[in-house]
């Protein structure tokens, strides 16, 4: 019945009610067991254009990981990269979709990539500048780019 719960949602929302994420990731997840991940990701779409701010865990890892499992990496890593948009920070479960889903797909490149500047991320935030300028070198002397980050809130 996950039409029919869908369509009690959007009645929530026309008559002037604000579905939160515990109403929506019960259809999210439906959806994405269901292998129906184009309505999953066009339902939550919609949820955050009427307003329902969501989270990483209820959404975004939900689809991201259905996505890497069906072999979408790719498409995965595009919702990823617009998760600032939306207010949301990834967390490791979403790092470990990407990286694991990346490397599965055959692009062992790309899955180093994102791990090696996870991990200058990291040392920068925590002070341990140095050995993130190691892991850089690093990085470039095995032909890797490093991206510019910043988390969430850095201007």
């Amino acid at each position: 019945m996950v039409d029919r719960a869908r369509e009690l949602l959007k009645n929530m929302v026309e008559k002037g009610l604000k579905p939160d994420t515990y109403n929506s990731d019960p259809l999210i997840l439906a959806y994405c067991k269901e292998g129906r991940l184009d309505l999953a990701i066009e339902f939550m779409d919609y949820m955050i254009s009427n307003g329902c701010i969501p989270d990483i865990i209820n959404y975004y890892n939900t689809i991201m990981v259905a996505l890497c499992t069906s072999g979408n990496p790719d498409h995965a890593l595009e919702i990823f990269d617009k998760l600032e948009e939306t207010g949301c920070s990834p967390n490791v479960s979403s790092y470990n979709a990407l990286i694991g889903g990346l490397w599965n797909s055959g692009n062992q490149s790309k899955a180093l990539e994102m791990t090696y500047n996870v991990l200058i991320l990291c040392l920068c935030r925590d002070g341990i500048v140095n050995e993130a300028i190691g892991l850089m070198r690093d990085m470039e002397s095995g032909g890797f780019r490093p991206t510019v980050c910043r988390e969430r809130g850095d201007k």
